[in-house]
Formats: structure tokens, C-alpha cells, sequence
């Protein structure tokens, strides 16, 4: 056992990347739930048929976070087609890029076993339920893992590049960026919490 894991260990990211992206190639037909529908769907329809004329959203659509997903949606639509297929897989690189953070979380703490706990922790079933909707959500991991792992790693700009993608997401953003710099004046209390930006 302790040897296919080992085999295992050495091809992980390829592994799971591919398994994300046969994922979404079975779930590209999927359409917008719940939420999605107002922070995906509306918000990326209205700039799409607007042409980005306008930078805010109307009032009736406006939930208070910040459009940038639908913008994103939106551009995504303007290249590739606005179908239900190029929606999901406009989601397909912040899942890779949350396979590959996980991927860069696990090897800080654990040198066995990398594998084993990158399954456990990619088959949650909170996450395999987000990684099939077109979701704002799994953006918005990849930033707080991005910046978690600029953290532990020590890299400044990884941290500023996910906080910045953290605001620009959700106003939810504002209480991730706080819990980083919590962690991050865990970690080296020598630090003053603000610091990690400077």
C-alpha cells in the first residue's frame, strides 16, 4: 500500500487535475442554482448584452458584492460563446488552480501520505458540490488558498494578488482577508498583523 501511494504521490497533480476537468466536462451542462443565478447568471447576462458600456449594475440585480465574476463570465461568453459549456469551463482554472494550492498546503505540512490527503480533502462533498455549479465560490477559494500559501510560504505578493481577488469577489472577502492576517500573526508573532501587505 505504502508503495502505490508513494507511485501515486509523484503524479498527484496530474491526477487530480485531470479528474477536475472530467468533472466539469460532465457537469458543463449543468444550469445556474441558487445563488449563481444572481451573482453568475444575471450579473453576467447584463454585461454581456450591455457590451460593458456600464461599469455598475442596475439596482434590481445589485446584491451588494462586487460584479467581477459576471464581468469575467461575461468576457468568457464574448470569446468562447455564451453557452452553459463555456460557463463551466471558465470555472475549470480556479479549480485547478484550488487542486494545485491544496496541493502546495499539504506538502507544507505532511512529506508522506500527500496523496491520501489531497483525496480526502478534494472529495468533501461541500466542494465536489461547488466544483459543479458555476460558482463565484470556487473563485473565491482559490484566492484565499493563494493567499494562504503566500503566507505560510512567505510571499508577499502571493498574499496581496489573493486579497486583492478576495475583495474583488464578494464583500465576504473583507472577514478571509482578516482571518489571513490573523494567521499570519500566529505564525510570526515578530510581525505586526498589517505588515503582510508592506
Amino acid at each position: 500500500m505504502e508503495r502505490v501511494l508513494s507511485i501515486l504521490s509523484r503524479f498527484t497533480f496530474p491526477i487530480f487535475a485531470f479528474i477536475a476537468t472530467i468533472a466539469v466536462l460532465l457537469a458543463s451542462q449543468y444550469v445556474f442554482f441558487w445563488d449563481t443565478i444572481q451573482l453568475g447568471s444575471k450579473h453576467a447576462h447584463w454585461y454581456y448584452e450591455q457590451q460593458f458600456q456600464y461599469l455598475l449594475l442596475p439596482t434590481e440585480i445589485d446584491s451588494g458584492h462586487p460584479p467581477v465574476f459576471g464581468m469575467y463570465l461575461a468576457v468568457v461568453w464574448k470569446v468562447f460563446g455564451k453557452t452553459m459549456a463555456v460557463a463551466h469551463f471558465a470555472v475549470l482554472p480556479f479549480l485547478l488552480g484550488i487542486v494545485w494550492q491544496v496541493y502546495r498546503l499539504i506538502n507544507y505540512f505532511a512529506t508522506k501520505y500527500q496523496f491520501l490527503i489531497l483525496f480526502l480533502v478534494l472529495t468533501n462533498v461541500i466542494l465536489l458540490g461547488q466544483s459543479t455549479l458555476v460558482s463565484p465560490d470556487v473563485a473565491f477559494l482559490f484566492c484565499f488558498l493563494f493567499a494562504l500559501n503566500g503566507v505560510l510560504y512567505l510571499k508577499k505578493w502571493q498574499i496581496i494578488i489573493g486579497s486583492i481577488g478576495l475583495g474583488l469577489l464578494s464583500i465576504r472577502g473583507i472577514f478571509a482577508i482578516m482571518a489571513l492576517i490573523g494567521i499570519h500573526f500566529r505564525i510570526d508573532k515578530k510581525v505586526k498583523p498589517l505588515t503582510i501587505f508592506i
